[in-house]
């Protein structure tokens, strides 16, 4: 059998659920806006209503080699999902249902997705796009986890050990390590060990 999974900026099947990165604006004391503002804004995801138009760029057309196309993509331990990115929308990560052969779940995130990897135990997606949070995703939802520590830690890539027990995070100059909790207490939080320069 061979299939074919077009990328669509526009999303129409309501079979297909839409996550969509919304930023949360800080509320101080009285319900009023916090000042002075958070040194990063918080964010969660709405389920958006389709049918969704999704972000998308044009190709350079006076450039050599434009990126277009899927740019990245990863099968889930189980090989139940693959996710994958267009660089023609940078912004979404599409997760395809295998068994079906159709797509699940789109996650648009507010800027573009720099990277993103399976969880080596479970059907667990991070995704990182280049800010102070990591994303994950699960059958069962998602969540926008804001990075712990100090200074703006930019979390370029991310990285899965076999265990599936923790998640290193990549900046440019340092790294931190993350555990994430266990099913007795899983709320999606990340405990940060430390940075490495």
């Amino acid at each position: 059998m061979l299939t074919e999974f077009g990328h669509p900026a526009a999303i129409s099947d309501p079979r297909v659920v839409v996550y969509k990165e919304a930023e949360k604006s800080p509320r101080g004391a009285l319900g009023r806006p916090a000042c002075p503002p958070p040194r990063a804004a918080e964010s969660k995801y709405e389920i958006a209503t389709v049918p969704v138009s999704l972000q998308t760029l044009k190709p350079a057309a006076d450039r050599a080699n434009p990126k277009i196309g899927v740019g990245a993509l990863a099968f889930s331990p189980d090989s139940y999902f693959l996710a994958t990115r267009n660089d023609n929308v940078p912004n979404a990560v599409w997760v395809w249902d295998m068994q079906k052969l159709r797509l699940f779940v789109v996650l648009e995130q507010l800027g573009p997705v720099r990277s993103f990897q399976w969880d080596p135990r479970q059907p667990r997606l991070a995704i990182c796009s280049g800010g102070s949070k990591v994303y994950l995703w699960s059958p069962a939802g998602c969540v926008s986890v804001q990075v712990p520590g100090e200074g703006d830690f930019q979390v370029l890539s991310l990285c899965w050990p076999v265990t599936g027990d923790s998640l290193a995070l990549l900046s440019k100059d340092h790294f931190c390590l993350c555990f994430l909790e266990t099913e007795d207490g899983a709320d999606g939080t990340l405990g940060q060990l430390g940075d490495h320069t």
